[in-house]
């Protein structure tokens, strides 16, 4: 996480693949259930890498906001990073931080038609 004080911005970005564990996240490609909507199912290995970030992620922003009142947060990330940055999105947006979400080379992260979910 950065915060940009020209911009005024606190963006949010994940890194894509770099190592083996990575790689195998991504072939993780089961779907669960998830928390955006009745019905809506997510790729199994993406929601795991955001449930091990979820907490200190949401944490740093509410910790930016407070302290950079106005500034607009940006999530982003490329690749597997892409697919953490959407779930990091729709999560943060769900928690009352809106957002703009951005990325780059990104897998699909759901397999439900837009209507079951809110990512």
């Amino acid at each position: 996480m950065a915060v940009d004080t020209t911009n005024k911005l606190i963006v949010v970005s994940f890194r894509g693949s770099n190592s083996i564990r990575n790689y195998l996240t991504d072939i993780l490609f089961v779907t669960v259930p998830c928390e955006f909507g009745t019905g809506c199912m997510a790729h199994a290995g993406f929601l795991a890498s955001w449930a091990i970030v979820k907490k200190p992620t949401t944490d740093a922003v509410k910790a930016a906001t407070a302290a950079n009142p106005g500034f607009k947060v940006v999530v982003t990330g490329h690749s597997l990073g892409g697919a953490i940055a959407t779930l990091a999105g729709a999560s943060l947006r769900k928690s009352g931080f809106p957002c703009d979400i951005a990325t780059f080379g990104s897998p699909r992260v759901s397999l439900n038609p837009p209507r079951y979910c809110n990512i």
